[in-house]
């Protein structure tokens, strides 16, 4: 019993008892021999004696300081683990009844139908406070957001009978002044308090009390990492005390309300990347052409309210590229972003479509006048000078303009013809703009004369062809290139190959552009045939019409059989518009080529809907992945799981990989751990003339 024999008056005195002398110690109690020295040590936890722990030796004097000092901790130590299996025993108990219990249960369904039903925070929360409301009280009821550990949080979901807080952002924690909600933050420790435990306890840790004083208080913290949080509820007056058992089930609630807020913020910031430019912020061209979509519809419905599309390019961007680097190249358009953002209302709409392109979806502006006012100004703020990694740089925007009024679009009309127009405004002297009038337009760009003046070009070497370097990313070496073609119009000077190779693609002029680079190429491999390795290849890409022209196929033909040795260098690149063209021509010619020793690469792979059931069907020697899974790959992501099954594929079917659009050292670093073989993109080297390129790589080895 307490109080007798040594280990009794240790556990009565909680206090450590060492015993030099049983001989001498009355009330010594003998149980199985007599033992000469006696320590008992008692087991406490916040004054509630748990046990002792007693030792005893034949020695007399054998016990000393240290040993009651090493007992001692052990007491602790264990007076610890009593009280922890105990509270983990107590609380698995409480759980598995809450958990059972029919109300529970209901409130497990709802919330897991909540996570999958509601698309924003606001809802949830909002329907989770009625689900509460079944078990608890909730009349007040709080819920607080931190994110990244910084030093504010937010209140995006608040029910107070005195205070207003709902939606309240970018609060600050003071460490100094912990008020009740960024102590639990902080702490990460749930708090219960009622009546005189509220006063005493904020006394106690100095918290500074904000809005009105609740007279019963539970605080539960969720989440860690990059989403923290608490979820509160307070009573005001005497109605209502919470309990132990509401701390539990908030407790256990809170979990779930932890994997809801991830899951939704993650939901919303999948959707909000989507739909805009990672780099600018704005819209991007789904979301645009989305947006130009609606518009259209709109403008059908209600003739009287008009939209206005602009289609900018900027002038004198790709030099502050190639001089200051992409980097610089980046800082510049996110400047124009917000340029642009500063001359439009909240109501309209800014995209950057790609590169340097940008549109503007203008509403309800009925007169050309105010229009051009609007295209003026931005005129006039994209050419004001720009401090860009302390060098000052200048671009001007060549802009086209289309309106609904008076016209009926569909959007790729629409787009098309605003690209036109600022086609024409950059072929103007640039730092214009071009209002897009049909008769006008078509005769300027697209005269009956095109044809003609096309192949006078051809003839005439206005053509030339640029080269940019495929990597192999395992040996860090250039083992190709990808030859691009670049028209120097003798009136509208240098013309990339998206200004006409649409308006070609259906006729025979593309067959013409067609023939006219693989007749370069195969010159320039033999000029280079006694410098260039093995394994190196000169990439061609071949239209639709042109790889199952007769025509072409003739020509190739004709010049392999003059230097076979010569036909390992080249590949051909296809895209799926080939395939769908026309599939058993396009089938027979891989064969054929293939038989020559060409090899054959399917470009832009993965903007298709069946690119994937070409691998199998099709003996491709390389697939080229379209930049927009590059540009867009982020871990755990729809379009990344895609990426990384393509890679999988097609290295178990022994197909080269090569990545497009890598523009970053994360992202080449990215592509090759995933399993690409080989690399392209403006990181590893942008476009140059092809024959500088060849010299520039083969010099290098």
């Amino acid at each position: 019993e307490v109080g007798q024999g040594v280990v009794g008056k240790a556990a009565k005195l909680q206090t450590p008892l060492n015993i030099k002398d049983t001989r001498k110690e009355p009330g010594y109690i003998v149980d199985d021999a007599a033992r000469l020295s006696e320590l008992a040590v008692p087991i406490i936890f916040e004054g509630e004696v748990l046990g002792v722990i007693d030792s005893e030796h034949t020695d007399t004097h054998f016990f000393t300081d240290e040993h009651v000092k090493i007992l001692s901790l052990l007491a602790n130590l264990t007076a610890n683990k009593i009280i922890s299996n105990r509270a983990h025993s107590q609380l698995q108990k409480t759980v598995e009844k809450l958990e059972y219990s029919g109300k529970i249960q209901n409130i497990l369904f709802s919330i897991a139908e909540l996570i999958f039903k509601t698309n924003d925070l606001e809802t949830f929360f909002k329907k989770l406070h009625v689900i509460l409301g079944q078990l608890t009280f909730t009349k007040n009821f709080i819920v607080a957001l931190r994110y990244n550990g910084e030093m504010h949080y937010s209140i995006p979901f608040a029910v107070d009978e005195k205070d207003d807080i709902h939606g309240v952002a970018n609060l600050e924690i003071i460490p100094e002044k912990l008020s009740l909600i960024t102590h639990i933050l902080m702490n990460k420790k749930s708090v219960l308090l009622n009546g005189s435990k509220f006063d005493e306890y904020v006394s106690e840790h100095n918290i500074k009390i904000v809005g009105s004083a609740p007279v019963s208080w539970l605080g539960v913290p969720f989440g860690e990492g990059n989403i923290e949080g608490t979820v509160i509820v307070q009573c005001y007056d005497d109605s209502y005390q919470f309990s132990q058992k509401d701390l539990q089930l908030l407790d256990f609630v809170a979990r779930h309300v932890c994997n809801a807020v991830e899951r939704l913020e993650a939901r919303q910031q999948m959707h909000y990347l989507a739909l805009h430019d990672s780099l600018t912020g704005l819209a991007n061209r789904s979301l645009f052409t989305n947006q130009l979509k609606k518009a259209i519809q709109h403008a059908k419905r209600y003739p009287n309210r008009t939209f206005t599309l602009m289609y900018l390019d900027l002038d004198g961007f790709k030099e502050v590229n190639d001089s200051y680097g992409h980097h610089a190249g980046d800082i510049l358009l996110k400047c124009i972003a917000q340029r642009l953002t500063s001359e439009v209302r909240d109501a309209d709409t800014i995209s950057r479509l790609g590169g340097d392109e940008f549109a503007v979806l203008l509403f309800n502006v009925d007169n050309k006048e105010a229009i051009y006012r609007t295209a003026n100004r931005i005129l006039e703020v994209i050419n004001l000078p720009l401090d860009i990694l302390g060098h000052k740089v200048r671009v001007s925007s060549s802009i086209g303009v289309v309106s609904s009024e008076g016209q009926e679009y569909e959007v790729n009309q629409a787009l098309s013809h605003a690209d036109e127009a600022m086609y024409i405004a950059k072929s103007l002297g640039k730092n214009q703009v071009f209002y897009y009038d049909d008769k006008e337009a078509k005769h300027f760009v697209f005269s009956p004369t095109f044809p003609h003046h096309f192949t006078q070009s051809l003839e005439n070497d206005h053509f030339a062809l640029y080269g940019q370097p495929i990597l192999d990313l395992k040996r860090n070496a250039i083992i190709g290139v990808e030859v691009l073609v670049r028209w120097f119009h003798p009136e509208q000077g240098l013309l990339m190959p998206d200004k006409f190779i649409d308006n070609i693609s259906d006729s025979i002029l593309i067959e013409k552009l067609d023939s006219y680079i693989f007749e370069k190429v195969w010159q320039l491999l033999k000029d280079y045939r006694d410098y260039l390795p093995d394994s190196f290849k000169i990439n061609v890409n071949m239209s639709a019409r042109g790889f199952v022209s007769n025509q072409i196929k003739a020509q190739i033909t004709q010049r392999v059989n003059d230097a076979p040795f010569l036909a390992k260098h080249i590949c051909l690149e296809i895209t799926e518009q080939s395939i769908t063209d026309n599939v058993e021509a396009t089938q027979q010619n891989i064969i054929d080529f293939q038989a020559l020793g060409l090899t054959i690469a399917l470009d832009d792979f993965g903007t298709g809907y069946s690119s994937l059931n070409y691998l199998h069907k099709y003996n491709f020697d390389s697939l080229k992945i379209d930049r927009s899974f590059v540009s867009a790959y982020q871990p755990g992501c729809s379009s990344s799981i895609i990426l990384e099954s393509i890679i999988n594929l097609a290295n178990s079917l022994g197909i080269t990989v090569v990545a497009e659009g890598i523009e970053t050292k994360p992202q080449l670093t990215t592509v090759a751990t995933l399993g690409c073989q080989m690399g392209q993109g403006y990181y590893i080297g942008k476009p140059m003339p092809i024959s500088e390129l060849l010299t520039e790589c083969l010099s290098k080895g």
